[in-house]
């Protein structure tokens, strides 16, 4: 774009400005090279599509009516379009009625250069430096460029449609004259017909002085060259269609039909399909001949020899070659095909030939913090995100900041996800996801019960253990079976216990595919997976304090007692009576049942008073010396405990039963319930929290709060779903309202008691 860019509208994307095969005028400003001795040469050039760079200069007089000019949209209004035309101070404007020849459904774009005239009378109608224009797609696709025009080569516009006569064959297509008097070329794959032997110049429309229309393709003012393209698509200014493209990666047999110094080969290629023979013209460029031409080239130097000796061994004529389809140009309307060893031989081309799970080798490109960037083929770069470079590399990055790896050095990766749409690809030189010959997972349907396979720890949370595999496939391994395994450390510290990109071992315990959940275990054999189970059931079962292993340590569902040591805003410090004296805190909220008495709770006792018959209900810290244990004497838990009521394990949690429990967390989707342990908790949907409709969770319950819960089974029991529950008053009252109001009388006597009260209600001084 053109103009001050602090005044300048703003932009839209790219995509909606230009479309993919749209031809554009542009302007060469320089010719690229760069790169280093290990990734070599990089050459490219560097283009403008400024209004400024494409049509000189312009003087207000040169507007006359009906004369043509490029013009760049600046803005669509509701009526047409404001132009920028180059002179300054002055701008068109393109009327919507005035606007004809537009694909249907599709609308002038802001960046984009079109050809326009000058409206009859615009000079008379100018008003404000701003002149009517008009646009005709027809007459831009036909507007024929002669002599009358006065053109010259800084006038002459790539596009521009002209007529030329043919002055005789050359080795890479034929030499014209255009208007007349201006020499010009057309390459063999710009000729109205492509050549489809080698006898290409005996074609009438080679012979001298037959006449075609063609498009001026590029003007060099520096060398005075101009070269044409008489193609029918290009002169016609027609879509393209990939109609007939052979796909990249497909092998052809291809017949040379000439060689071209500075080109390559033009040759012709025939493919088989669905039985069928189909012929098409192809271009191998120099660079795809051999891989001894393109070491020649990365060389340097003197080139010229190595070319001419590489043409001459393509002898046009000669016997079919074999080889592969690596692209398509567009502007020579053809496919473009490799001769090289190396290429044949290749198995990757393109991401679509790509899948999870496939090994490769692959060149490493570019090293950062990030990770590593390789190269499986030429424009199939795929990245190795760090947490993928294997124990080794990550612990060099971490001391040195680099990874062990240098440019161009040859890797083995193993694809973990394809993505063609966003042209992304995610790999991994982990050693063992490399050599498994386990089944590599890369889609939740071919997930089954009991499969054992590979992963990768990307996640450790409080709920569990995240492992992914392949394509985005991932599994939780639930916090229960980790607590088993690793005790307190997993309520402690759990990433103590997994490193992020430590590869894993792991058993498929269920899947719901239309949901794309999956619960796995690192317990390999499901006998053992059980037998762990009940033995933690059997740990966890309520037992007094000292009993157990000789290690006489407090578990969930135990009764202890303990010695206030602290009163703090919202809770007591005590350590558990016994030789062992473990740290313990009961929060205010669990010294009662009913809401309204917890902050009172605080007086209730002072430093050095024993509390008999607390219950355990969990534990956070490591191991004796690092834990602390959390109590309740809440009366209703205490309550279910007595009565065998109180859940610690979730297969505990059986649809039907109503049951004693506390307000653990709130969430916007509901709140979670736990009973006598971290293990057995519930989620209570917000829909389940109250008989009429819930707005805000927090509204209606408290965390800490005594409830009593109905449980009800999963939404999907055949895909494993979890039970939920609910605190509807006539799902889950029962016989639980008698107990609440035992519970409101013993707390009140307790509170009159710590207040200086009697038993009788009477006020006792001091």
């Amino acid at each position: 774009a053109d103009g001050n860019a602090a005044t300048a509208p703003e932009l839209p994307a790219l995509g909606v400005s230009f479309a993919t095969d749209e031809l554009v005028r542009c302007s060469v400003l320089a010719v690229v090279r760069k790169g280093s001795k290990k990734s070599g040469v990089r050459k490219g050039i560097e283009l403008s599509l400024k209004l400024s760079k494409l049509q000189p200069a312009l003087a207000v007089e040169q507007l006359a009516p009906g004369a043509r000019v490029l013009a760049c949209v600046q803005s669509v209004e509701e009526h047409g379009a404001i132009l920028t035309l180059g002179p300054q101070g002055v701008s068109g404007f393109l009327h919507a009625d005035r606007t004809s020849g537009l694909a249907e459904g599709s609308a002038l774009k802001v960046g984009q250069v079109i050809l326009c005239s000058v409206a009859e009378g615009a000079l008379a109608a100018r008003r404000g430096g701003v002149l009517p224009l008009t646009y005709e797609r027809a007459a831009e696709v036909s507007a024929l460029t002669v002599n009358s025009d006065s053109v010259t080569l800084s006038t002459l516009q790539p596009g521009a449609l002209v007529v030329a006569k043919v002055n005789r064959p050359t080795a890479g297509g034929l030499l014209v004259s255009a208007l007349e008097f201006f020499a010009a070329t057309v390459e063999l794959l710009q000729l109205p017909e492509a050549p489809g032997t080698s006898e290409w110049a005996e074609a009438p429309q080679c012979a001298p002085g037959f006449k075609l229309r063609a498009r001026v393709l590029y003007v060099d003012e520096a060398r005075k060259t101009i070269a044409l393209s008489a193609r029918p698509e290009l002169v016609k200014l027609a879509a393209h269609s990939a109609e007939g493209e052979a796909a990249v990666g497909a092998r052809v047999e291809v017949s040379v039909v000439a060689a071209v110094p500075k080109l390559g080969l033009l040759a012709r290629a025939t493919l088989e399909v669905d039985g069928a023979t189909r012929s098409f013209s192809a271009l191998v460029p120099l660079g795809q001949m051999s891989d001894e031409l393109v070491a020649a080239l990365d060389k340097g130097g003197d080139t010229h020899k190595a070319v001419a000796r590489a043409l001459a061994s393509f002898a046009p004529g000669a016997a079919p070659r074999a080889a592969r389809v690596v692209g398509y140009s567009r502007l020579e309307g053809c496919a473009v095909l490799s001769l090289r060893k190396s290429v044949l031989a290749r198995g990757v081309l393109t991401l679509a030939d790509l899948q999870p799970g496939d090994v490769r080798e692959a060149t490493v490109k570019k090293l950062g913090e990030f990770g590593a960037i390789v190269s499986l083929a030429p424009g199939v770069d795929g990245l190795v995100p760090k947490d993928q470079l294997g124990a080794m590399a990550k612990r060099a990055l971490a001391k040195t900041g680099k990874t062990g790896f240098s440019s161009g050095e040859t890797v083995t990766v193993v694809v973990l996800s394809v993505d063609t749409a966003a042209k992304k690809l995610g790999l991994s030189l982990l050693r063992e996801l490399i050599k498994t010959n386990l089944p590599r997972l890369s889609a939740y349907e071919a997930a089954t019960a009991g499969l054992v396979t590979h992963g990768v720890v990307t996640g450790v949370r409080p709920f569990g253990c995240v492992v992914t595999f392949y394509a985005g496939v991932r599994g939780v391994v639930r916090a229960a079976e980790l607590r088993a395994t690793h005790g307190d450390v997993w309520d402690s510290d759990p990433k103590s216990c997994y490193a992020l990109g430590q590869v894993v071992r792991v058993r498929v315990v269920s899947v719901e595919a239309a949901k794309g959940r999956m619960c796995v275990s690192f317990v390999l054999d499901a006998a053992k997976a059980a037998a762990a189970a009940g033995e933690a059931a059997r740990a966890k079962a309520p037992r007094p304090t000292g009993e157990g292993e000789g290690e006489g340590l407090a578990r969930e569902g135990a009764l202890v007692s303990a010695r206030v040591t602290a009163v703090k805003e919202d809770r007591f410090e005590l350590t558990l009576e016994g030789p062992l004296a473990e740290r313990a805190e009961l929060p205010f909220a669990h010294m009662c049942d009913l809401a309204a008495h917890v902050s009172p709770m605080g007086a209730a006792y002072e430093v050095g008073a024993v509390l008999p018959g607390l219950l355990v209900i969990g534990a956070r810290g490591g191991k004796h010396a690092d834990r602390t244990l959390a109590l309740s004497a809440k009366p209703s838990l205490l309550a279910a405990a007595a009565a065998g009521e109180l859940p610690t394990l979730a297969a505990e949690l059986t649809p039907g039963r109503t049951l004693s429990g506390y307000v653990h967390a709130l969430a916007a989707y509901g709140a979670f319930v736990r009973f006598g342990s971290a293990e057995a908790s519930l989620l209570v949907p917000k829909r389940e929290v109250a008989n009429s409709f819930v707005t805000d969770v927090s509204d209606r319950l408290a965390v800490g709060q005594s409830v009593r819960v109905h449980v009800l089974p999963p939404a999907d029991a055949a895909a494993g779903g979890r039970p939920v529950g609910s605190l509807r008053h006539a799902a889950c009252l029962g016989g639980g309202g008698a107990e609440l109001l035992h519970a409101l009388a013993r707390e009140k006597h307790t509170l009159a008691h710590a207040a200086g009260f009697d038993a009788a209600g009477d006020y006792k001084p001091g």
